[in-house]
């Protein structure tokens, strides 16, 4: 949903960290981290491009974020000692012990556990990506494609490019124009449309 209802990328998807990035009051996602592998080690570094930015948020996505903190918060009673908490060390390692544990590093919540706790990963998505290929016969779709139709969805409906731009977490405006944001059929009547206003 993050990667639809925010434009983000995989890694910033699985970097949320559901206790210091979502601001529910204000609705708003601060996109600080990115999930990668490094050194056969789970670790959240600086989003590409050190793209850090607080995105306004809409209530589709921001209702399925409250919705898998109350989960979270059940899940952890559920599961008592044996819930897998998450914890980030000092060089930026992702950790996990059961609760009963006492672990020295600051906890996370990341936005995507299974409900014992587990961690998710980008790797994780690969099997919704097989699902989609494979069942639903779409041989084309990977996690960009998401990223791709929310900046098309914006331009198609009037959303400034800088703020898209923005949104999408990129350095210049020519990433987002060329790659992001496609030249539409409803881009180009629209186009019509506006100039024939503009010279009645």
């Amino acid at each position: 949903m993050s990667g639809f209802y925010a434009g983000l990328r995989l890694g910033e998807s699985y970097g949320i960290d559901l206790l210091e990035d979502v601001d529910f009051e204000n609705s708003t996602l601060s996109v600080n981290h990115q999930m990668q592998m490094q050194n056969k080690n789970w670790v959240l570094c600086n989003p590409k491009f050190d793209s850090f930015r607080t995105i306004k948020i809409g209530p589709e996505l921001l209702n399925a974020l409250k919705k898998e903190v109350t989960s979270r918060k059940k899940n952890m009673l559920k599961y008592g000692p044996y819930y897998l908490k998450t914890y980030l060390a000092d060089d930026g390692t992702i950790t996990q012990a059961r609760a009963d544990i006492i672990v020295p590093y600051k906890e996370i919540w990341p936005a995507a556990v299974k409900e014992s706790g587990e961690l998710t990963t980008t790797d994780t998505f690969k099997y919704c990506v097989r699902v989609i290929h494979d069942s639903l016969n779409n041989p084309l779709f990977h996690h960009h494609c998401l990223r791709h139709t929310h900046g098309t969805i914006l331009a198609e409906n009037g959303a400034w490019p800088r703020t898209v731009m923005e949104r999408l977490g990129h350095k210049d405006i020519k990433t987002t124009l060329e790659r992001y944001v496609f030249n539409t059929e409803k881009l180009q009547s629209d186009a019509v449309d506006i100039f024939e206003k503009a010279v009645r």
